[in-house]
């Protein structure tokens, strides 16, 4: 399975490489991250290609019109931290890790795990494409 997310204007593409770098200690060690400081992620489309993308919240607020999302998240382990991509502008974004947010807000948890990684990081990891 590929996975997408867009840094800076840029799609970023990857597979489970990205765990096999993680667990190697490439991005060193994951830190706590308050779920309260993630809040903005559940209103901001996250999956889906079309414009109008899927919210998170929105699956939360409705999880039987979500099945696939709804199982997904029920299913994702915690025990994996999230990871979060620093621009250079300071902003993070969610490279992997939605589901594993959406679950902590589920459960009301007050921390996550998180690797908090640069965009040089990412760009010697993955490919690129415009």
């Amino acid at each position: 399975m590929v996975s997408t997310c867009s840094i800076d204007g840029k799609n970023y593409y990857y597979t489970k490489v990205i765990h096999k770098l993680a667990d190697e200690g490439k991005f060193g060690y994951p830190t706590s991250i308050a779920v309260s400081d993630l809040e903005s992620y559940l209103d901001t489309p996250q999956w889906g290609n079309a414009p109008g993308d899927l919210k998170p919240r929105t699956v939360l607020e409705d999880v039987l019109a979500y099945p696939e999302h709804a199982t997904r998240i029920c299913n994702a382990d915690l025990k994996y931290p999230i990871i979060l991509v620093k621009t250079t502008s300071g902003e993070l974004h969610v490279a992997d890790g939605m589901h594993r947010i959406a679950k902590a807000f589920l459960f009301k948890l007050e921390n996550v795990q998180a690797f908090i990684v640069s965009l040089e990081q990412i760009n010697s990891a993955f490919a690129f494409s415009d």
